[in-house]
């Protein structure tokens, strides 16, 4: 099976089958790998496949209400965590992965570093999370400090920085802005489950940067949230 029968199958399953976009990506990354790895042979450019449309969706939008009532059913870390993301539009792990010196009061905005693509980035810090985090760091501090009192305190640092800077993985801003949030109680599973749940959600922009969020509080489906400040921050 050479070139030109491979872009026939790719081809009828458009046409004739009508599969969805991914399916066809997937059939199409099967026979490179089968032709690559298995057979040892090279395959130039299929360019004369008829390729799948992608199916265009209208997300669903939480309102306000639904947004308040659904971080309702989290608190603490978990509920800070949600908001953060709600609130700056950062992926699960760039909200978890946060240091304590990438949140700036005076500039009100977050520094999002090695996102998608290993780039940095800065993201708005809304008004209504400013009170919440310095309490919350007000606790990690003293959490850190006794960490480092009993022999502990010591966090990550990326590359070659810890070899660089020897004492910087005790330093005060280096340290996770969520420490504490892996002590999990049995009772918040739940609730931790749906924090995760969030993952997607990219919502609270301001109004030219809606995107869409795999969590509905009513059901599991697409969906987005909308809601803008006076001043252009995102209020919850």
């Amino acid at each position: 099976m050479g070139e030109q029968e491979i872009t026939a199958f790719l081809t009828r399953l458009a046409v004739d089958k009508n599969v969805a976009a991914l399916t066809q990506n997937q059939a199409l990354s099967a026979i490179l790998f089968l032709y690559k790895e298995v057979l040892k042979q090279e395959l130039g450019w299929l360019d004369n496949v008829i390729r799948a449309k992608r199916s265009v969706r209208v997300p669903e939008v939480l309102s306000p209400d639904q947004v308040r009532r659904l971080l309702g059913q989290l608190d603490g870390v978990h509920q800070l965590v949600a908001r953060l993301l709600y609130g700056t539009g950062m992926r699960l792990m760039e909200g978890i992965r946060l240091r304590v010196q990438d949140v700036d009061f005076h500039y009100r905005q977050i520094t999002v570093r090695d996102g998608k693509g290993s780039k940095d980035r800065v993201t708005v810090l809304p008004d209504s999370l400013l009170q919440p985090l310095k309490v919350h760091l007000a606790r990690v501090k003293d959490l850190h400090k006794k960490d480092l009192a009993e022999g502990y305190g010591r966090v990550y640092l990326p590359y070659a920085l810890s070899k660089k800077y020897l004492n910087a993985a005790r330093e005060w801003p280096w340290p996770s802005l969520h420490a504490g949030l892996s002590q999990i109680r049995p009772e918040c599973r739940a609730r931790v489950a749906l924090a995760v749940r969030l993952s997607g959600v990219g919502a609270f922009h301001r109004p030219n940067q809606r995107r869409s969020a795999p969590a509905s509080f009513m059901r599991a489906e697409s969906a987005t949230c909308h809601q803008a400040g006076g001043n252009g921050s995102w209020v919850l």
